[in-house]
């Protein structure tokens, strides 16, 4: 075990007499680099619910085969905050994790719990980095997993009485309906009105929606699920919400899980089935994932990394393990242009990522690997492609086709040879398009990408177009050996 954080080992200020919060300021302690390690909680008790909430962080070696428990919940608005004692200093956690611990503290929690919030430095980026690559090792190792949906349900748990409660908690434990009497009858469609909406906003969590999720509660076969003042076993809660007949959320979730061992944890079908899922930090939308996926050991994972070259990093990840289908010509498009839309979001347009700034490749293996077909460069994707056509001549810029009048000329002398049975048309779109430029102001071409298709055709002989690239290999191949600057 490593340095200790708790303080029991620590000794810093005792909680004060009159139960008000400590204001000295937590700081982290490093955790060792040279042994796999965590953190865990532990919360201590307390007389009443309203009492301060005090806990404890301690270091703990995985060598020393530590029992706890890992939560699983939504971090919540990161301005509404409560003040807790962590180690006997001041530490502020978000609002629903404090009524997570509220909660598990008034159930007599007080062993060992892994929570991300205060086991991991957030502030420490390789600290974090670190931790989130063993974040599926946690969840696996965990006695079970606390889910905890909040305490908003509480509200609907209020109109119900204990044996209504315990229906809910314990399902298979449910009397054989009886002939009530009519107020009986009046007071049993009242709970099933309160039990009904309150499952429907159980299915409609935004937790439900959570990329993490995926990961938390796939890995552990032990799982509790928390709300409110209740507290329900995973599968007896999967039989709550299918018994109200309601769609999506925790079944959808728990219809993925049950094929996680026949094809649906591929890291490609993670991408593909979870592309909806939310998260506030974009690179989760690949790491979240990569802890479930069972063809994703060794991916490069990385907080300091831009988002270009996360997706850089996936593609290539998948490209060395052979992880796009080889059966789909277009897969490999299909699935850079799906990482790259989850990474940037609306930032992903060709234009918003050639205008990034990015170092020049220097790699020469990537244009050198000798035959492109049997190359294992990770950098080096295999797509059939089709030549549709040919740049016969590039014409002038914008500016001199405005100032250079001999460049103009030389423009219309190249349609004419290129166009020759068809000049009357290809005059007109060549007197449109100087027009467009002449009435242009410098700052609109500036903003301007031509890439407008023809209405003319070229005399020369297309009869290639129809024909696969790799008839033209040769030539490429030898061209791209002597052109390195692409």
């Amino acid at each position: 075990m490593s340095a200790n954080e708790s303080r029991r080992r620590g000794d810093p200020p005792s909680q004060q007499k009159d139960d008000k919060p400590i204001t000295i300021p937590f700081r982290y302690q490093a955790l060792e680099d040279n042994v796999y390690s965590t953190r865990f909680v532990q919360i201590e008790p307390a007389e009443s619910r309203d009492s301060l909430l005090v806990c404890s962080l301690t270091h703990v070696a995985f060598g020393d085969r530590p029992k706890f428990e890992a939560l699983s919940y939504m971090w919540g608005d990161e301005d509404d905050k409560r003040a807790i004692t962590l180690n006997g200093c001041q530490f502020h956690v978000r609002k629903n994790l404090f009524d997570a611990l509220v909660y598990l503290r008034s159930r007599g929690q007080t062993g060992f719990l892994w929570v991300d919030a205060l086991c991991i430095d957030q502030n420490n980026i390789k600290e974090r980095t670190k931790q989130v690559r063993i974040m599926r090792h946690i969840y696996f190792r965990a006695a079970s997993v606390v889910v905890w949906l909040g305490s908003k349900y509480s509200r609907y748990q209020k109109s119900l009485t204990e044996i209504e409660v315990s229906n809910i908690v314990n399902p298979a434990s449910k009397p054989e309906k009886e002939i009530p009497d009519a107020a009986g009858e009046e007071t049993q469609t009242e709970a099933s009105k309160v039990e009904r909406e309150m499952v429907r906003q159980l299915v409609a969590d935004e937790y439900w929606n959570r990329v993490w999720i995926i990961q938390e509660v796939g890995q552990n076969e032990m799982k509790r699920v928390c709300f409110g003042h209740m507290e329900v076993g995973w599968d007896d809660f999967i039989h709550l919400v299918t018994m109200h007949n309601a769609k999506g959320g925790p079944l959808r979730l728990a219809q993925q899980l049950s094929q996680k061992y026949a094809g649906a944890h591929t890291l490609r079908r993670l991408l593909i089935d979870h592309k909806d899922a939310q998260c506030k930090e974009q690179r989760d939308k690949i790491y979240g994932l990569v802890g479930l996926a069972l063809d994703a050991c060794g991916f490069p994972l990385d907080y300091d990394k831009s988002l270009l070259v996360v997706w850089n990093d996936t593609m290539e990840f998948m490209n060395r393990h052979k992880l796009f289908l080889t059966d789909r010509e277009t897969d490999i498009i299909y699935i850079g242009g799906l990482v790259k839309s989850l990474l940037m979001g609306a930032k992903c347009s060709p234009f918003q990522q050639i205008a990034q700034q990015a170092e020049p490749q220097t790699d020469l293996q990537t244009i050198e690997a000798g035959n492109y077909r049997e190359t294992s460069n990770p950098k080096v994707f295999h797509i059939n492609a089709y030549v549709l056509g040919c740049i016969r001549y590039i014409g002038p810029t914008t500016q001199e086709m405005a100032a250079d009048l001999g460049k103009t000329d030389e423009w219309a002398e190249q349609l004419q040879y290129h166009y020759g049975s068809d000049l009357g048309d290809v005059h007109k779109e060549s007197n449109q398009l100087i027009r467009a430029v002449l009435e242009s102001s410098l700052s609109q071409l500036q903003q301007t990408c031509f890439n407008r298709v023809g209405l003319v055709k070229s005399k020369g002989d297309n009869s290639f177009l129809r024909e696969p690239l790799s008839t033209y290999w040769d030539d490429t191949e030898s061209f791209a050996k002597h052109h390195t600057n692409w």
